[in-house]
């Protein structure tokens, strides 16, 4: 579906892959091994297993889900999703988890590119929000921390691997992606696109 993008807006296409990482369309298969790697990471909010595979793999606000893969040996690594979508306010969430060492090996902050490529591809949006927690910071990469803005601070507000944790609320506006990070994302994709990539850009939406 074609957009009808403001003035001046560039439009570009969702890219699934980069040198490390790749992003592929989750689905109720997936629900079980991403489940064990979100309890493996500490996250201590999640539903029971069977609630989860009910109501599928992420909330019902998710308006996109992906399995990270790493491209060396495509061994699952992470999980990324899109969702609580305003389409009035122009901003969406997102939420990016790898296993423990993939930020140190730049496999996280690609995965975090690839996901936030995809957003500001696939709907007309202002910014992008995210929430960390100061122990994920460094996860981040040079580039998106030089242009997360961070808008808040939530202290003490999330419990996990024993301990309360500060949230830092971040977002990455348009402006900014359109100038640094969309053309990051192209130098690390492979010269030619892929099968999922050309088939995702048949379904972008407004």
């Amino acid at each position: 579906m074609t957009r009808d993008l403001p003035e001046g807006q560039l439009e570009y296409r969702p890219i699934l892959r980069l040198s490390r990482v790749r992003l592929r369309p989750a689905t109720r298969v997936d629900a079980g091994i991403l489940y064990d790697l979100l309890l493996d990471l500490g996250l201590n909010t999640l539903p029971t297993l069977d609630q989860w595979m009910d109501g599928g793999i992420a909330s019902q606000n998710a308006n996109a889900q992906f399995v990270v893969h790493r491209v060396a040996d495509d061994a699952i690594i992470g999980f990324s999703a899109l969702y609580e979508l305003d389409a009035n306010a122009g901003h969406i969430k997102v939420g990016v988890y790898t296993c423990a060492g993939a930020s140190g090996l730049g496999i996280g902050a690609e995965a975090c590119i690839l996901t936030l490529n995809y957003a500001f591809a696939m709907w007309n949006v202002r910014k992008v929000y995210f929430h960390t927690t100061d122990a994920s910071l460094p996860s981040l990469g040079r580039t998106l921390g030089k242009i997360a803005h961070r808008e808040a601070v939530l202290l003490d507000h999330q419990f996990f691997r024993g301990r309360l944790w500060d949230t830092h609320i971040y977002a990455i506006h348009r402006s900014d992606w359109e100038s640094i990070g969309h053309p990051l994302t192209v130098r690390l994709a492979p010269s030619r696109p892929t099968k999922a990539s050309e088939a995702v850009n048949g379904n972008r939406q407004t």
